[in-house]
């Protein structure tokens, strides 16, 4: 697991116990635990687990945490919040330009439990009737949902180059040779290969 998955877990983490309406200073130490994984240059995956708060700067707590999640892929906190809310309501905190609070508004006053939910409230003028929404609101929300929706199947540059790089390495290791390099919107190898 590499860092920047540590990271979005953390940070996922905060956003549901923002959500339920959990201690905020809890809340706040998971956003800071997050902030100090997105700092470090080391990937946190290949450090000692008993050396996590000297190396990394983390607390004991954190870097508890931290290692639970490196060896089961979660952790219990995570785990819980994840039991206790709709899979639709966790994909409504991707959307931009809203965050727990307002979704915590439009899942209990609404009933909204998925995008799609969201966008029929929102078309039926449902969403901007609530207190702390409003029209604007509401068509940035829409204007979001719609911008998701376009961009379904789409990678960040990041993530394509990644994968990117991972396939090239593969094609390198199978075919035998280092004449394979990642070159625009595709990955060409100059050995042929025959299956």
């Amino acid at each position: 697991m590499d860092n920047r998955a540590l990271i979005r877990a953390f940070r996922l983490a905060a956003s549901l116990m923002e959500l339920h309406e959990e201690n905020p200073f809890k809340i706040r130490a998971y956003e800071g635990t997050a902030a100090t994984l997105e700092r470090l240059e080391l990937p946190v995956a290949d450090m000692d687990r008993t050396g996590l708060p000297d190396r990394t700067g983390l607390s004991k707590t954190a870097a508890a945490k931290v290692a639970e999640m490196l060896d089961t892929g979660t952790f219990e906190e995570l785990r819980k919040l994840l039991e206790a809310t709709p899979p639709g309501v966790v994909e409504m905190l991707n959307i931009k330009g809203i965050g727990p609070k307002k979704i915590r508004v439009l899942w209990r006053e609404l009933g909204v439990e998925s995008p799609e939910q969201l966008r029929e409230a929102a078309e039926r003028d449902e969403v901007s009737k609530l207190k702390g929404f409003g029209k604007k609101t509401q068509d940035t929300i829409l204007a979001a949902l719609e911008f998701n929706q376009d961009s379904q199947g789409k990678l960040l540059y990041p993530q394509a180059e990644e994968l990117a790089e991972d396939l090239a390495r593969r094609l390198r290791e199978a075919l035998g040779t280092d004449s394979v390099a990642v070159a625009g919107k595709s990955v060409v190898a100059s050995k042929s290969w025959k299956p």
